[in-house]
């Protein structure tokens, strides 16, 4: 499949406005003729923050603690020994 090699090729960014050119055409042809899909749009996002929210909240604390754990074990807060 040609396409996905070219596609896989793209940088991150690239990738984002080739992706953006489809929504944005169908904003341009179909106005707000599209708007039923909002519902659906709605909850897509909200189950990527249900996903992604807590397990950046988790991320942050396990982080947190590991940086305390360390610094009790070297004995070191803000590059003071203590």
């Amino acid at each position: 499949m040609p396409v996905l090699k070219f596609y896989n090729r793209l940088s991150p960014f690239q990738c984002v406005i080739i992706a953006l050119l489809p929504g944005k055409s169908t904003d341009f042809f179909f106005g707000k003729a599209p708007g039923s899909l909002q519902i659906a749009d709605n909850a897509y996002i909200h189950l990527l923050q249900m996903m992604l929210l807590p397990y950046l909240l988790l991320s942050s604390i396990g982080n947190s603690l590991r940086y305390h754990r360390r610094m009790q074990f070297t004995g070191r807060h803000l590059g003071v020994t203590v």
